[in-house]
């Protein structure tokens, strides 16, 4: 799993910005930290295991944008 890629989307389909804090797990950045690093790009871990935390009410999805040589990407999104 150390190649798949997601970015996570609201219901516009606006990509939503993330802060890593340790692989595989992630926080939504809602915009009150100055000078901090974050990313639209999160990867499971190695065992594919993924947490996303911080979500307002709403609707969501992720969508697959690469993966493993020799996978094939997901063709619908993983709505949440």
């Amino acid at each position: 799993a150390s190649n798949v890629v997601f970015q996570l989307f609201d219901e516009n389909s606006n990509a939503i910005n993330l802060i890593k804090l340790t692989d595989g797990s992630y926080t939504i950045y809602n915009g009150s930290v100055e000078n901090i690093s974050v990313t639209k790009d999160i990867s499971p871990t190695k065992e594919g295991n993924l947490s996303i935390k911080g979500f307002k009410e709403g609707k969501y999805f992720l969508k697959e944008i690469a993966t493993d040589d020799k996978c094939i990407l997901l063709a619908s999104n993983v709505y949440i």
